[in-house]
């Protein structure tokens, strides 16, 4: 299974990307939201995305992705720090969200939930 990790903090982008890569999972990862361009060749699972990103919010991309019949189907969870981000959240249909700063196993379980959930639909 593939995951892009869209992040622009590298220590964080550096940690989710080893823990995802431990339990086994392909990551593909960038700064800014410029890999929703790329999503054909990409071909991810399941995205995570942080919503302050230099070039575009992450719940920007999410509604752009969620209003495309050809990507709607990706999960999608937004990371922040923000102190509305269940309802940024919302607003974009993102699949999930997880407040930073976050526990590890809490963004493995997720993202586990999440593309079990993708599989069994």
């Amino acid at each position: 299974m593939k995951i892009l990790v869209i992040e622009d903090n590298h220590d964080i982008m550096h940690i989710v990307n080893f823990i995802l890569q431990d339990k086994g999972y392909d990551v593909v990862s960038c700064k800014d939201g410029s890999a929703i361009n790329h999503l054909d060749t990409i071909k991810p699972d399941l995205i995570l995305i942080d919503e302050l990103l230099p070039t575009m919010k992450g719940s920007q991309a999410c509604s752009i992705l969620k209003a495309d019949p050809t990507f709607k189907q990706i999960p999608v969870i937004l990371t922040s720090a923000a102190t509305n981000l269940k309802e940024i959240a919302n607003d974009c249909s993102a699949d999930a969200y997880i407040e930073k700063p976050f526990d590890i196993q809490a963004v493995t379980d997720l993202v586990e939930n999440l593309l079990n959930r993708k599989i069994n639909d």
